[in-house]
């Protein structure tokens, strides 16, 4: 039986409340497709790149395209990185070009911002754990208001530029090496 491609990924509050942050598909060639969620269905996303050595950047990501359907972020097993909502040439950003998927060693390629936990939408159905599609939960402790979750890939065994591994996945490819991804959730404290 293959592995599953498709996982909803959600936030799971002390009260056992399941909220949908995201969905992560894996293509057969090995490509990564991010899907967020938002209650309200506002999505704000752009193309940015930085210097060679530059570690921080500050910009307003309203400023950048808005949608009001989910956004679909594809980086693809080339280094192809583009965004679309609804598949719609205005509300596409990109295409950006990184190295080829199998070239990465364990860096990190992607995050979903959830800037309030509390405006994640509720989880209604039963999690699966087997299937096509299998539901993963990160637990949120009540004192954490917003998160991130990072993706993280490498081209050539598990093992990533992180220090807490979290989920690891595999995603195999016809005639070609597996690539390794890695999901992990970061919490952020409420500012005092």
């Amino acid at each position: 039986m293959a592995a599953p491609r498709k996982f909803r990924l959600h936030l799971e509050q002390r009260d056992g409340l399941l909220r949908n942050a995201a969905k992560l598909n894996f293509g057969s060639d090995g490509s990564v497709y991010l899907v967020p969620y938002a209650r309200r269905e506002e999505f704000f996303y752009g193309g940015r790149t930085m210097a060679a050595g530059q570690d921080t950047d500050t910009f307003d990501f309203r400023e950048q395209i808005s949608a009001e359907s989910k956004p679909k972020l594809s980086i693809h097993c080339s280094g192809q990185v583009h965004i679309y909502a609804n598949d719609q040439p205005k509300a596409k950003a990109g295409p950006v070009f990184t190295p080829p998927l199998e070239d990465l060693r364990g860096e990190h390629v992607a995050t979903v911002l959830c800037d309030f936990i509390t405006s994640v939408p509720e989880f209604r159905g039963t999690p699966k754990t087997t299937g096509e599609q299998i539901d993963l939960a990160f637990g949120v402790p009540p004192d954490i208001d917003s998160c991130a979750l990072l993706v993280y890939a490498n081209g050539r065994e598990n093992a990533f530029q992180v220090e807490k591994l979290q989920v690891a996945f595999q995603v195999d490819r016809k005639d070609q090496p597996p690539i390794f991804i890695w999901r992990r959730c970061r919490r952020e404290r409420a500012a005092c």
